[in-house]
């Protein structure tokens, strides 16, 4: 059998041939049972890097991000499924929203324990950003969905250094990690408002 993405461009290519909504609909639906499935995603961002590259050059940076890579690969893989890594960026999933968040904080934990023995220009702090809902699964390579586009949005874009944001979807099932709160945000993107929710911590 065809693994991951391969498999979804064979059948991409079948809806494409289709001559009318019917046939389209019919492959549709075999792609939504080859792939379908429920998962909180988690995309990650490590900030800073535009100026710590300008500031020590790309190699540093490169170090950073490789340290990055075996700090925080252990705690994703212990709560759920490293799906890739992009640079600075990460992906992973999860089976439920709530695992998702203990991950996020032991994330950041993590770093801040790192950053403590390190100068500024070696520290790794990461913005997250959490969406939970039915999306395409290539087998565990890579998601689509719309809550894997808003969590990008959220993690990548919004979010600021050392946040984790959720989709209103996430926020629905998810449970508050203890010492956390969630506080309620929005943002207009695309002519769309676009509510989220910041994880904080109770002082």
């Amino acid at each position: 059998m065809e693994t991951g993405h391969s498999a979804l461009y064979a059948l991409l290519d079948l809806r494409n041939r289709q001559p009318d909504q019917a046939g389209r609909d019919r492959v549709d639906e075999q792609i939504r049972e080859r792939f379908g499935a429920r998962r909180a995603i988690l995309i990650g961002d490590m900030s800073g890097f535009s100026k710590r590259t300008k500031a020590h050059g790309i190699l540093h940076f490169l170090s950073v991000i490789r340290r990055m890579h075996g700090l925080l690969q252990p705690v994703l893989e212990r709560h759920g499924q490293l799906t890739k890594w992009e640079a600075d960026n990460l992906y992973a999933s999860f089976d439920h929203p709530s695992i998702a968040l203990t991950a996020t904080v032991e994330l950041h934990q993590v770093c801040r324990a790192h950053n403590l023995q390190r100068a500024p220009e070696e520290h790794i702090v990461m913005s997250f950003g959490i969406g939970w809902g039915d999306v395409l699964d290539l087998d565990g390579h890579d998601y689509y969905g719309d809550e894997v586009n808003l969590a990008s949005k959220l993690g990548e874009d919004i979010a600021s250094r050392g946040q984790t944001l959720l989709t209103a979807a996430a926020v629905a099932d998810a449970e508050v990690p203890g010492g956390h709160f969630l506080e309620q945000h929005s943002v207009r993107i695309s002519g769309l408002e676009l509510p989220y929710f910041s994880l904080e911590v109770i002082r």
